[in-house]
């Protein structure tokens, strides 16, 4: 990997880190690729309605908002958000199963 994409990949993981610590969210899953960020809300990190205020939280904290969106190869949907933060592109996700409801967003 050449210095200066090293370089870029290692502030993204600053600044990835530096917004989960924010969110005091635990049990992410972070994956960086040069300077695009995503974050995952994994199942494990509770019901549909923790998973997506955890979305909401991190949508607070970049001050955008959250989308539901069909999923692309499954009945299910994805609970989203976009930002930039510090000139790296991120996006904070979670899945929700079509037999899952999610009255946070419905409001």
């Amino acid at each position: 990997m050449p210095a200066a994409t090293a370089l870029t990949a290692a502030a993204s993981l600053l600044a990835a880190a530096a917004l989960v610590e924010a969110a005091d969210t635990t049990g992410v899953s972070v994956s960086v690729s040069e300077t695009d960020i995503s974050i995952q809300i994994g199942r494990h990190a509770g019901d549909p309605a923790v998973r997506a205020a955890a979305v909401a939280a991190y949508a607070g904290l970049l001050h955008t908002t959250v989308t539901r969106t069909p999923a692309r190869h499954s009945p299910g949907s994805r609970v989203e958000t976009h930002a930039v933060l510090a000139g790296h592109p991120v996006h904070v996700w979670t899945f929700i199963d079509p037999p899952e409801p999610l009255d946070l967003l419905e409001h």
